[in-house]
């Protein structure tokens, strides 16, 4: 190889340090490559050793169990976040009741106390009411729907807070007429007025009480009087439908004539259920009728689509000179309905007088197409259509009358019926 093309190599021909050590006169003959090569390894090794050691200067160094001092930033982050988890539990814990959280649960906690969401649900069959045992009863809804009657037809007289007017109109509050255990006398003086003189908290007033049955349903009236039981400091208990419909029945045949102080005083203040006594407010083992069912109400309007629409009309008005009204007609709707089940049973001919009009027809007898659940059906709504507010009439009540007429082939006259006694 030509040594005038050779590239010289940049470390080895580079002059040495010390050329003391090398004879002048040749020094570049001295200069060993092996001794070069090994001065530029050691020279890449203290490179490297250097730059290890600058790279492991500048890391943090490993953490030490037991030396490293806690953040007191986290410390701060960790107590907010307890503070913030602590304050959401106690806005959305619903006071940690179970049956908020209970799928299976039919309490609805109301807004009106959470004292009174505790309690307000109450069992239909408590012994402070008489009740038989039923469903629930949702005493703060009673309470909410009271208050709103109230103002409407009340708070006139006896004013937002219960006191009445001095002389004129006797308190509520704190009134023993309203704090019985048993609400018979009160929810009678609602439904049909008081007259003459009454003592409430030992003042005498004499005056008149409105009758509100026109104006109030079953379920106004037991929502005001459980109003008013509640409010003002009263404690005493709920009443349900259930005990105004008993009463009313008991009570309907009185006509429009208010009671007195002492009439109501004589007579005993508990309620029996209409569905416990067998009828609502029917004599003791009596079962003339019962409490009011929507649900039969509405079998019972099947039942008359398709047996009595064609006679009687949709509007319960009839056929003029031919068939009466059921509308309005005090046949459909006296205080017990004896007559008028023997009649859909049996069938009626002859002459009637009903609203004034005489007819002269003969009615179907329905015993052997209509059984006894649909003959109490069709009558219930009969009884409670076109503004009529009767009791409705029970399975039991058509069974014995059935029973008892079983033997009677030919349809009634009016002269047989008016001749059986009712109770």
């Amino acid at each position: 190889m030509n040594s005038d093309t050779e590239q010289p190599h940049p470390n080895l021909n580079k002059p040495t340090d010390n050329l003391e050590s090398v004879p002048s006169q040749n020094a570049k003959a001295w200069i060993d490559p092996v001794d070069r090569i090994a001065q530029a390894a050691q020279a890449l090794k203290q490179e490297e050793a250097a730059y290890t050691d600058s790279l492991t200067r500048s890391e943090s160094p490993e953490p030490q169990l037991g030396t490293s001092s806690f953040s007191p930033g986290l410390i701060v982050l960790g107590l907010i976040c307890m503070f913030l988890g602590g304050f959401y539990l106690e806005r959305r814990s619903a006071d940690y009741r179970s049956d908020v959280y209970s799928q299976a649960s039919d309490l609805e906690v109301s807004a009106h106390s959470k004292q009174a969401a505790a309690t307000s649900v109450v069992d239909a069959g408590s012994a402070d009411t008489g009740i038989p045992d039923g469903p629930s009863v949702d005493v703060d809804a009673l309470i909410a729907q009271g208050k709103t009657v109230y103002e409407t037809y009340c708070l006139a007289c006896h004013q937002a807070n219960g006191e009445g007017l001095p002389a004129a109109f006797p308190g509520l509050a704190g009134s023993e007429w309203v704090l019985e255990e048993g609400p018979g006398r009160i929810i009678r003086a609602v439904l049909q007025g008081l007259q003459g003189p009454i003592e409430v908290k030992g003042q005498a007033f004499n005056s008149v009480m409105v009758a509100w049955r026109a104006q109030l349903s079953d379920d106004d009236v037991a929502s005001v009087l459980t109003y008013i039981r509640q409010e003002w400091g009263n404690d005493a208990g709920y009443v349900t439908a259930d005990q105004v419909a008993s009463v009313w029945s008991s009570v309907s045949g009185r006509g429009e004539e208010a009671w007195t102080a002492d009439e109501l005083l004589a007579l005993d203040p508990a309620v029996e259920s209409a569905a416990a006594s067998g009828g609502a407010g029917a004599d003791a083992g009596s079962a003339a009728s019962e409490a009011i069912d929507p649900a039969r109400v509405a079998a019972g309007e099947q039942v008359y689509l398709t047996m009595c629409l064609a006679c009687h009309q949709q509007t319960g008005q009839g056929l003029a000179g031919l068939f009466p009204p059921l509308a309005g007609s005090e046949w459909v709707t006296a205080n017990q309905p004896d007559r008028i089940i023997r009649i859909v049973l049996n069938g009626l001919q002859g002459e009637i007088t009903v609203k004034g009009q005489t007819y002269n027809n003969v009615m179907t007898p329905w015993k052997d197409l209509l059984d006894d659940q649909q003959v109490a059906d069709v009558l219930t709504y009969v009884r409670n259509s076109w503004d009529h507010s009767s009791s409705g009439v029970s399975v039991s009540k058509v069974k014995e009358i059935r029973s008892a007429t079983a033997d009677r082939d030919t349809p009634w006259t009016v002269a047989e019926l008016e001749a059986i006694p009712v109770d």
